[in-house]
């Protein structure tokens, strides 16, 4: 891989064995001292190509996935720049995995311009698109994800669990579902607890959960929730009944736009924009 890990010299991503290589590396706590020999140094890394990472799919690690970046043990701490580029063929099942997506955890790490396209996640606890749980002043921003993602709690759209971070200008489109009586399923984040999920938006058609805590921006919110809009065609369930949503950019189920609004404004009311990145 070219370029020296650095802010200014990012490590450059190209292939889908690179990528897997560098979960390798932090799922076993080595990647800051594989490069720089230094356990709390930070890397930087970035995507050069789009990536298709289907060969790590259904028929990956016994049928049951790719191997998410980060685990809770040893969370991805670094920085990532997804440079614009897409990520697609992620499948994930396994009822098993907990911190279930491309990144597993994400602690004190950053995440940005990054796409994910037909997607498919199926987890235990903290299920996400682009991240199971992200924690400690992490930063998810300007991403997107398709991703169908489903799991027993937690789950959502991009993040299953957001804690004393924030994700900013990010949306969904795939279905979310939670499985567990107790679960939390949203369309954009399952959990935010201390933290900050800004001007996102979720265009999902379903966001559905067993349990109670369901929303179509987060399932459970003890943080705080601004700007974030969502498609008033979104259909919510809870236990396999409808909940009537409370239009409101400052609550767990966003503000109301149309069909005709998105289509009308691809903008969104300008929380997508090319100066924003």
């Amino acid at each position: 891989m070219a370029g020296s890990a650095t802010q200014n010299d990012p490590l450059v991503i190209t292939t889908a064995a690179q990528l897997a290589e560098i979960a390798d590396l932090v799922n076993r706590g080595r990647l800051e001292r594989f490069i720089f020999n230094d356990s709390n140094a930070t890397v930087y890394l970035k995507l050069g190509n789009d990536i298709d990472l289907s060969l790590y799919g259904m028929n990956w690690n016994n049928g049951k996935r790719w191997i998410p970046i980060g685990t809770y043990a040893n969370p991805f701490k670094g920085h990532f720049d997804g440079n614009g580029k897409t990520i697609t063929g992620l499948y994930i099942n396994d009822d098993t995995l907990m911190y279930a997506g491309l990144f597993g955890a994400v602690r004190s790490g950053n995440i940005q311009a990054l796409a994910l396209e037909s997607v498919h996640i199926s987890g235990n606890d903290y299920t996400g698109g682009v991240a199971g749980g992200v924690f400690e002043n992490s930063v998810i921003k300007n991403c997107y994800s398709s991703a169908t993602v489903s799991g027993t709690s937690k789950a959502g759209g991009v993040a299953g669990f957001v804690e004393n971070s924030t994700m900013e200008s990010c949306y969904s489109t795939g279905e979310v579902k939670c499985s567990e009586s107790t679960g939390i399923a949203g369309g954009v984040a399952g959990e935010v607890k201390n933290g900050t999920v800004k001007n996102c938006a979720a265009f999902n058609s379903v966001v559905e959960a067993s349990g109670p805590n369901v929303g179509r921006i987060a399932g459970h919110n003890e943080g705080i929730l601004v700007g974030n809009a969502v498609f008033s065609g979104m259909t919510i369930t809870i236990n396999g009944s409808l909940k009537t949503p409370d239009s409101n950019p400052e609550g767990p189920d966003g503000e109301d736009i149309t069909a005709g609004q998105i289509k009308a404004n691809g903008t969104i009311g300008n929380r997508f924009t090319a100066e924003g990145g």
